[in-house]
């Protein structure tokens, strides 16, 4: 979810690939969240430095943005939306679910 929340947020997709977070379950991957989990973003130019501050505490790379489109694989699973269909069921979801009378 917070890869989602962050290509929709600086409307800029990503190449992810969960398999460094084996043996937990893919959906657990995908949806799951805890204090214990971040998701960061480091430039390409500060990716080296981000390492070195890392140092100790356990890192995993996942992947690289860029695109139009979210891309998540794990082995053989995978899936991929576009960044405008993403936003189209994020945004009319909630508002066609509510009724206004």
């Amino acid at each position: 979810m917070a890869a989602a929340e962050m290509a929709l947020g600086g409307d800029l997709g990503a190449d992810l690939k969960t398999t460094a977070m084996d043996p937990m379950r893919w959906d657990v991957q995908l949806f799951s969240e805890s204090n214990g989990r971040w998701l960061v973003e480091v430039r390409k130019d500060r990716y080296e430095k981000f390492g070195h501050l890392m140092e100790g505490t356990p890192a995993t790379f996942l992947g690289t943005t860029g695109g139009t489109s979210l891309h998540l694989a794990k082995g053989r699973q995978w899936t991929s939306l576009a960044l405008s269909v993403m936003r189209k069921a994020w945004g009319e979801t909630i508002p066609r679910q509510v009724v206004v009378t």
